[in-house]
């Protein structure tokens, strides 16, 4: 019998709170009454696996309450081999669910979920255009059945609407502000940091799952539609994918150069954005399978103006027209041949519209969009501020996705150093959930929201969701096969426990006289860790050429895929999906400055995803690791060798070195419990 301590998945302090990953005991997703999903997750106390008999213990564990990690007392129901159920991973203890009762033991609920609430009738339906949603506030108390609330008081209505001070007429003697241009070193977007996230513990007020979108928050507007963007854009940014915003050189007017970001849609969803819209331009193409998002500067993509070199300050009435040649370099090429800074590649549209790639199939572009400015913050619908420019874009993507007619979506530059400027300004939001159920329909869709400066456009963008992109149930039932997808179950289910025996391996064979000699066999291993992974890495460089080729191995050190030199190890599409682990590599021709940094693609929680690191071979600098969780940090969970132990070998003209590193994939070690 495995064990696997929680205490390395979550950093809990409490020893005996641990994980049981036993193939003789299978874990149960059920859905309740009111429709929510559970988990049920057989644990053990280690302490306790000798334990005989089913007995109460009183003992404190670690569990997820008001967003943080608390260790209250409960009294526990532990079964023999000090087996005890929970409700989710970091949730409270519920009783022995029957699938698992034995012969004898105590009695259990039907479902071993916790009892619910006394049933009250349901509230009254919210008006039309209220429809809220309750996951992200604390659940209301059980309904008072004894004493109906008094009636309402309708002796005292709120005041009417104040109609007698009307608001003041728009100022036409004040010409508007000076149009706000877009430049690296301008100013920067607000930022109010993270915003917290609901504890992820299931609740009688949970709804079905749906996007967030500003009614969820309780504030009026504009108050709502800011908290919204905020809340969304924060996820995007400690996801990793908004467009980086970056130059050349000393940060300047003219140093500013075209970005981009590449994500693949799969089976979990994500946000994505760009954000320091204040006159820039931004494309977005998105497909069934992908979107790709760019980042145009206004300054130097648009237009020139004058820098002081003395001061690197932009010079005021300096602007002039930019000529045809320069918008083609600066801002034309970059949709076939991308662009490169700083020791970051920036895809183009090009390279993955060939085919066999992500925008390859003419039929699954669902949408592409050109948001631009208009030429003032006085200026209508329509009136884009370089209309030339912008027709020039439309047709150089026309000459790569034919058939596909772009949108051109204006919106109003707002500096973030005026009066008038609210978080929502200069932010573009994607919103991707591959497993949504739009109203009215039977089947779930992938679906994608956009957000312009907090205004939905273009409406919901779904479709059939493709066979990457379909939910996975947790758990598959003993009668699927591998690489079965079963259905989302509608109705209370559990799945049912094997019987147990009193002996785990098998009987010996019968005895005979002269028993034939064994065949040679290698010695067995014990069971593949199901989360654990090295990556070989083979780095190579020769004068202005390099590769890294990649080798990912498992728990005993086999083979799971490649040798690769593409830049990200893929997640598996198998029904326990390994998460993809994304490569990046950083001065690959230079053996003393290179850096390869690896990235987890899934969030673990708050939206955050474990990155670490090779460190340069040279100075003093150090291999860094960002876990999502300081225990997986400590615990060593993800790391490289020593850079400064790794040799470099000569190779022709250049160089070459392997070496190991390693990862969890914690995603994996929350399910691996079948």
């Amino acid at each position: 019998m495995h064990y696997f301590l929680i205490l390395t998945l979550s950093g809990l302090s409490v020893a005996n709170d641990a994980l049981l990953q036993d193939p003789s005991i299978t874990s149960a997703t059920t859905t309740a009454t009111d429709g929510t999903l559970h988990t049920i997750i057989p644990m053990v106390m280690t302490d306790l696996v000798d334990l005989a008999i089913t007995t109460t213990v009183t003992t404190t564990i670690t569990e997820f309450l008001d967003n943080e990690l608390q260790t209250p007392t409960h009294d526990i129901v532990v079964q023999p081999s000090g087996i005890w159920w929970r409700d989710g991973l970091l949730c409270p203890p519920i009783p022995v669910p029957s699938f698992a009762l034995e012969p004898g033991s105590m009695a259990s609920s039907e479902t071993g979920l916790p009892p619910g609430p006394k049933e009250t009738p349901p509230p009254p339906p919210p008006p039309s255009g209220s429809d809220t949603i309750t996951t992200n506030v604390p659940p209301p108390p059980p309904g008072n059945t004894e004493n109906p609330p008094p009636p309402a008081n309708t002796e005292n209505p709120p005041p009417p609407t104040n109609t007698e001070n009307p608001p003041p007429p728009a100022n036409t003697e004040n010409p508007p502000p000076p149009t706000t241009t877009c430049f690296q070193g301008g100013p920067k977007p607000s930022d109010n940091g993270p915003v917290p996230t609901p504890t992820s513990c299931p609740s009688s007020t949970k709804t079905k799952r749906t996007v967030i979108v500003p009614d969820n928050f309780d504030d009026q507007k504009p108050g709502r539609i800011n908290n919204f963007i905020d809340n969304q854009m924060t996820e995007a940014r400690n996801q990793g994918n908004l467009v980086l915003l970056t130059g050349t050189g000393i940060p300047n007017a003219m140093n500013g150069i075209s970005t981009s970001k590449q994500l693949d849609f799969r089976n979990v969803r994500f946000n994505a954005g760009v954000e320091g819209l204040q006159g820039c331009t931004s494309v977005m193409v998105i497909a069934k399978r992908a979107i790709w998002m760019t980042h145009f500067w206004e300054i130097p993509g648009f237009l020139n103006v004058g820098v002081d070199p003395n001061t690197n300050q932009l010079i005021p009435d300096t602007e002039t027209p930019i000529t045809d040649t320069q918008f083609r370099d600066r801002v034309l090429n970059f949709f076939r041949f991308g662009g490169f800074a700083n020791s970051q590649s920036f895809p183009s549209l090009q390279q993955s519209a060939g085919p066999n790639q992500v925008f390859g199939i003419n039929s699954e572009i669902l949408k592409i969009l050109v948001i631009h400015p208009r030429t003032s913050t006085a200026s209508g619908e329509g009136d884009l501020r370089y209309p030339v420019q912008v027709q020039q874009i439309v047709s150089e993507i026309n000459g790569i996705l034919p058939n596909v007619e772009p949108v051109v979506i204006d919106y109003v530059a707002i500096d973030s150093e005026q009066a008038q400027h609210e978080l929502k300004h200069g932010t573009v939001l994607v919103q991707y959930d591959p497993n949504q159920k739009p109203p009215g329909q039977q089947d779930r869709k992938a679906i994608v929201k956009v957000w312009v400066q907090g205004d939905q456009v273009e409406g919901d963008i779904t479709w059939d969701p493709l066979a990457n992109q379909r939910k996975r149930s947790l758990f598959r039932r003993q009668d699927q096969g591998a690489c079965a997808e079963p259905e989302e179950p509608t109705t209370m289910t559990t799945l049912p426990s094997p019987t147990p025996t009193s002996v785990n391996t098998p009987p010996p064979p019968p005895e005979t006289e002269n028993p034939p000699p064994p065949e040679p066999t290698e010695a067995l291993l014990p069971p593949v860790e199901p989360n654990v992974f090295k990556i070989r890495i083979h780095q190579k460089m020769e004068h202005e050429t390099s590769s890294v080729e990649w080798t990912l191995l498992d728990s005993h050190e086999q083979t799971a895929a490649g040798p690769d030199t593409t830049s990200a190890i893929p997640g598996s599409s198998d029904g326990d999906t390994r998460s993809e682990v994304q490569i990046d590599v950083e001065s690959p021709t230079n053996k003393d400055e290179t850096r390869i940094t690896f990235t987890m693609k899934t969030d673990v929680g708050g939206g955050c995803m474990p990155t670490w690191n090779m460190a340069r071979s040279s100075g003093s600098e150090t291999s860094f690791v960002a876990a999502c969780n300081p225990a997986l940090a400590d615990a060593k969970a993800y790391g490289c060798d020593d850079p400064k132990k790794v040799e470099w070998k000569p190779l022709n003209a250049g160089f070459e070195r392997t070496f190991m590193c390693w990862w969890l994939d914690v995603s994996k070690v929350t399910v691996g419990l079948g």
